[in-house]
């Protein structure tokens, strides 16, 4: 169930002064340090309760010649925006740009669309029956685009046919690789437009964990140790192996895998069991490309009153908490919300001054939005029995 959002402003929006944008080499290509923005004409970031740092898009001025070079390089490159004090704000890549100049508008990527590991599941035709009928299914791992996939890193792509012959497969397969090694331009032309501009459209890592996941082994694991070898498994080596943050959840799963399912889908499935007491977790990539993973908190993080003309956020000990540094995956509390109407209740999904925060919008300067959700066991329970499509 998804609530109704709620919004601050300290003042009127405008340039994201304050902060500052540093840019590298895909870490695909080592990750070298390029440059960094310390103006920027906006900045907008969502993060999200389940995948951690999910997009961002910013513009910015700059000469010409700069503008040419993000757009013919800047697909892949690594971004990191920080605060005045220091603290990361949002991480992730490059995922799309466009540039529009005297009315022609180019857009480039989005990155993710591409595919240079491409693999097919079809099935051929069974000649045994009359009229013949798809047969069985075969498959064809992976064919790389070697030359791709040092400029971009690995983006996996699974094809589906049915009917075909094997050698006709295979060229379907080929075809494919050749038309989508590299990301896409499109364009359009407006008359009335002569201005310049170039918007970068990022995404954060968890979007990268679309490689596929399996794993023979037998017996069981526990869904901590799985969502660590999930993990472990990209082939790009860009997520961490720092899983400090990866709580040890003992819920008890089977080790093997071999849906060929997205990693980040294989992740969700793990996510939405919880644990052995139903109780809810977790799941983000955040600063470093580190996993987090653990259940949601069972105390209030940030506080908010309604009627503060200010529009401002606080945490227990009343310490400012600057919009940008809002996380999902914790508790607001209204805390003037029906004042003197609602008596003490001590669980914080009951209590309707509280809202678990699943979404966090923020525009530079000052401007957030915050989405929450029903936190519920019934999902969880759904999961672990395998079951989906109940309704009541």
């Amino acid at each position: 169930m998804i609530l109704p959002s709620i919004g601050g402003s300290s003042g009127s929006s405008g340039s994201a002064q304050g902060i500052l944008v540093l840019y590298h080499e895909p870490l695909v290509r080592g990750g070298t340090y390029l440059g960094s923005f310390d103006s920027l004409d906006s900045w907008h970031h969502t993060i999200e309760a389940f995948g951690g740092f999910d997009s961002a898009e910013f513009n910015i001025s700059a000469p010409e010649m700069e503008l040419w070079d993000w757009f013919e390089n800047g697909i892949g490159r690594h971004i990191m925006a920080i605060d005045d004090g220091g603290e990361t704000i949002w991480e992730g890549f490059v995922n799309e740009i466009a540039i529009s100049v005297g009315g022609y508008a180019v857009t480039k990527g989005p990155l993710l669309n591409i595919g240079n590991a491409v693999a097919i599941n079809f099935s051929t035709f069974d000649f045994g029956f009359t009229p013949p009928i798809p047969g069985i299914r075969k498959f064809i791992d992976a064919v790389p685009h070697e030359e791709s996939q040092r400029r971009y890193g690995i983006v996996y792509k699974l094809l589906s046919a049915v009917g075909i012959s094997d050698a006709n497969a295979l060229q379907l397969l080929e075809t494919y690789l050749e038309e989508n090694h590299e990301p896409e331009n499109s364009a359009s032309f407006s008359f009335s437009d002569t201005g310049t501009s170039l918007t970068v459209y990022c995404r954060g890592y968890f979007h990268w964990l679309q490689y596929p996941y399996n794993n023979v082994s037998p017996g069981f694991t526990n869904i901590g140790d799985k969502i660590r070898d999930i993990l472990s498994n990209d082939p790009n080596g860009i997520i961490s192996t720092d899983f400090s943050n990866v709580a040890p959840n003992t819920a008890v799963v089977p080790f093997w895998e071999i849906s060929e399912q997205e990693a980040k889908e294989a992740i969700r499935g793990y996510v939405i069991q919880g644990d052995v007491s139903n109780q809810r977790y977790i799941f983000g990539i955040y600063e470093e490309r580190k996993a987090h993973y653990g259940p949601v908190p069972d105390f209030i993080s940030y506080k908010f009153k309604l009627r503060d003309a200010s529009r401002q956020v606080f945490d227990l000990s009343d310490n400012l908490v600057p919009p940008w540094r809002i996380r999902p995956g914790r508790w607001i509390q209204f805390t003037d919300f029906m004042l003197g109407s609602i008596p003490s209740i001590t669980r914080l999904r009951e209590d309707p001054r509280n809202l678990f925060i699943e979404t966090v919008e923020f525009t530079a300067p000052n401007i957030f939005n915050l989405s929450g959700g029903k936190v519920t066991k019934f999902e969880q329970k759904l999961a672990k029995l395998g079951l989906s499509g109940v309704a009541a």
